[in-house]
């Protein structure tokens, strides 16, 4: 049984009985931030599956983008392509499964 956001508003729902509801990713972060000559990208993910990335300039542009392939359950440290962008505010956004999450980062040199 499948529910919309406005069927569910005020209603006490079984969560045994949503559908896709499974996280595969339950966080993310940019360590160091501000980032000055390399990035890492920290994920903790609850079950395997396929993971990627991409990083957006604050107009929307991709600046950069990776596919992590299949990864385990687990904590991961993944290098971050940064070389060639320009000081400033960045988002990276991480997509696993049906589950995207974000996070700000800054550049300055």
């Amino acid at each position: 049984m499948s529910m919309s956001f406005q069927e569910v508003v005020g209603r006490k729902i079984r969560l045994d009985r949503v559908t896709n509801a499974v996280a595969i990713l339950n966080e993310i972060g940019v360590s160091p931030n501000p980032v000055e000559l390399q990035a890492t990208l920290n994920l903790s993910i609850a079950a395997d599956g396929p993971v990627g990335f991409r990083i957006y300039d604050l107009l929307g542009r991709t600046v950069g983008r990776g596919h992590l392939g299949h990864l385990t359950a687990g904590d991961h440290r993944i290098e971050l392509p940064i070389g060639s962008i320009p000081n400033g505010v960045y988002i990276v956004r991480v997509d696993a499964g049906d589950v995207r999450l974000s996070k700000k980062f800054l550049v300055q040199r």
